[in-house]
Formats: structure tokens, sequence, C-alpha cells
């Protein structure tokens, strides 16, 4: 004989249920999904924010260092500048992962512009070793005979030039423009000769506040312009793996060196932000579990009412892995609609999120992230496995 449709088996294992108590367990797994998503994507959007000041793909951080000058070394370049037995020293520490120096140019340099904007001015270039400086232009390189020389320079340079022109009669650029506009970079020796080169900004960068050339033009120019043998830098670029250690902050302090304050704070706000993230997350995550096991309470109550209809079922022939196989199915649409609802809230979250603070947003998507759908599939199936151990649990217990 066949069995009959499910629908009237259903209605002997979920017979006499309370209805607020099964929207009410519904409505628990959605509050605790919407809050792990959102918690995730509330992440995910800080890290796009802190993007400028981002570490690298491992997690580290860059900082650059000077020497704190006084009225005892005023004057005195030697003592205020880093020697090669300090960056070894600087090296050889266990919070320091790898230092360079900021070499600069030790002869004179101007910048002009011809056309409209129609200036000379005394100028200054650094380079750096290229690791430091993260992704950069393929056209940021040269050797001697090149035509022409790229530079780097800090968006915040470009934000003063943008503040003050219009008091010189001198436009205002965006970054596309900027890299359109043809410059000279004028180098001199002892001498006074001068030798011009053509140039041309390839790239902006805010993890440095200079003027960037490439490692090989300063180390040639150095050498050409210059007859010192010792080339002094004023400036190391560390990377590290937390700007606020302890150990760190001490070092510097006891070395007299100095480290850009603003760089702190933010290490310090960043790790303030995470770690209210990371309580938010764990309360979601929290929620999200004791949701689970409410919802399982729930199912082990509403079987548990109807352990004789079970019985009976398992008397006259329904084994309990066809009735656990047809619950998990006829639980599958509202499980399906919770995770829905949640992603639901989520996108409406990021919606107001970008909306509300479009200044430091504007690099934030609209829609939600791929982890933050990764997770929601993966919440999803947690959901489905642990319904189906519960049903398969009560049902083989009951069924006796």
């Amino acid at each position: 004989m066949s069995k009959p449709s499910f629908k009237y088996i259903q209605k002997l294992l979920i017979a006499n249920t309370n209805k607020s108590s099964k929207w009410l367990s519904y409505f628990g797994l959605w509050v605790g999904v919407s809050l792990v998503l959102i918690s995730l994507q509330f992440y995910i959007n800080l890290q796009v924010i802190l993007g400028e000041q981002k570490p690298d793909a491992e997690g580290n951080e860059f900082i650059s260092i000077s020497k704190i000058i006084s009225n005892n070394t005023m004057g005195n370049v030697e003592a205020n500048s880093f020697l090669q037995k300090d960056i070894t020293e600087l090296e050889a520490q266990p919070f320091i992962i790898s230092a360079a120096p900021l070499v600069a140019n030790q002869f004179r340099v101007q910048l002009s512009a011809a056309g409209r904007l129609g200036f000379r001015t005394d100028f200054f270039i650094e380079s750096l070793d290229a690791k430091f400086l993260g992704t950069t232009p393929p056209t940021f390189k040269w050797q001697e005979g090149d035509a022409e020389l790229p530079l780097i320079i800090s968006n915040t340079f470009l934000e003063l030039f943008n503040v003050f022109a219009p008091s010189y009669g001198l436009p205002q650029f965006s970054k596309e423009t900027l890299f359109n506009i043809p410059l000279n970079v004028i180098c001199y020796d002892a001498l006074g000769r001068s030798q011009v080169f053509n140039a041309r900004i390839v790239g902006t960068t805010d993890r440095i506040n200079s003027v960037l050339v490439p490692e090989s033009f300063l180390n040639w120019a150095n050498q050409t312009f210059t007859t010192t043998d010792q080339l002094m830098t004023s400036r190391v670029y560390l990377e590290v793996n937390d700007l606020n250690n302890i150990d760190f902050v001490s070092f510097l302090e006891k070395k007299g060196y100095s480290i850009q304050n603003d760089k702190v704070q933010f290490g310090k706000v960043k790790q303030i932000l995470n770690g209210v993230l990371g309580s938010i997350g764990a309360i979601g995550i929290f929620t999200l579990l004791l949701s689970i096991m409410l919802f399982r309470f729930y199912l082990q109550w509403m079987l548990a009412k109807n352990q004789d209809s079970l019985k009976l079922l398992t008397t006259i022939g329904y084994s309990p892995a066809w009735m656990v196989q047809k619950l998990d199915k006829a639980f599958l649409p509202a499980f399906v609609l919770v995770v829905i609802f949640a992603g639901i809230a989520t996108v409406i979250f990021q919606f107001i999120f970008v909306k509300t603070i479009p200044l430091i947003s504007h690099d934030l998507s609209h829609f939600i992230s791929l982890w933050t759908i990764s997770s929601t599939v993966l919440i999803f199936i947690a959901i489905l496995l642990a319904n189906h151990r519960t049903l398969k649990k009560v049902l083989y217990e009951y069924s006796r």
C-alpha cells in the first residue's frame, strides 16, 4: 500500500503547536542571522573606508620616523640624520619587520612648468625601496638616458596646491589632469651647473608625504651632482605589525625618534573600532547560536507534544528516516525566507550607510560584499544541518 501524502502526516506531527511560539522562534533566528551579516558588512566597510591608511596584504603597517631636533642638535646635520648603523639597529628590533631610508636629494633641485602655469621653484625629491611603496604604476622606473622622469606625489600636496592656487592665479587640478602636465626637474651641481629632466607625475600616494622619484634616478643623481661620499637621510620608513605596540613606542621615545602622531591616533581609533565591531560580531554570533538552540527547543517541544502520534506512525510502518526527510523539506521554505530577509536587512543597512556618510564612504559599493554573501550561504547550511540533527535525534528517540 502506498503511503499517503505527507501533508496529512504533517498534521499529526505538528498538531497542537502554539503559532506565536513558532513565529517567535523564526523571528529570533532572523535577528541572529541579521546581526551576524550586518556586523560582517560593517567590518568590511570599515576596512574599505580606512583603506587609504591600509596595511599590506599581510596586515602590516607603514610609518616614517625622524630624529627629534633639539636646541643642542640644531645645525648638526649628522646628529639629526640616520646613518647605516641606525637603520641596522632598527631592523634588529623584534617589533620592526623592516626599515629603509627615505633618501633625499643632496643637491639643489628646482621644479618648473611652462605654459599657463609658468613657475619655477626650489624643490626636493626623495626615493624609497619599491617594496615599501605598494603598487606603483608600471611607468615608475628610470634608467640613464630615459627621456622622461616619473614622479609620485602625496595626495596631501595636491590638496594644498588646490587650496592656494586660486590666490596666485593658478588653476586647480584633478588627479587626471595633473598626470598630463609636462614638468621640468632641474638639478644643480656644487658649481651651479644644471641639467634639465623632462618629468611627469604618474601617480599619487597617501602612504608617504613626499615627492618620490625612482631609486635608480636619485642614486645616480646623488653621485653625479654631489661630491659627498656618505649620504645621510633624515627619515626612515618602517614596516611594523602594530603601531601601538608598547615596546615599539617606548623604543622610539628612548632613542629620541619622532613619529607622526596622527598615524598613532589612527591606529588607536582603528583598534577601538575593530574591538567594537568584534564585540558586535560576537553578540551577533551568540544571538545566532542562541536562536538556533531556541528553535531546537521549539522542535523538541513540538514533537514531544505529539509523541503518541509519532509512535502510532512508526507502528503502522512510517520510518523515522522518512519522517526526518519530509520534515526537513517542510521547514526548508521557512529557513530560506529567514535568510533572504536577513540578507535584505543587510542590503538596506548598506544602502543607508553609504547614503548617510557620503564623504567617507565614496569608495563603498551600494551592494553587500561577496564575503557577506558567502557567509549567508554558510549560515544557511549551518541552520539546515542543525535542524536536521535535531529532527533526527528527537524522532528516533520518540519513535521507540
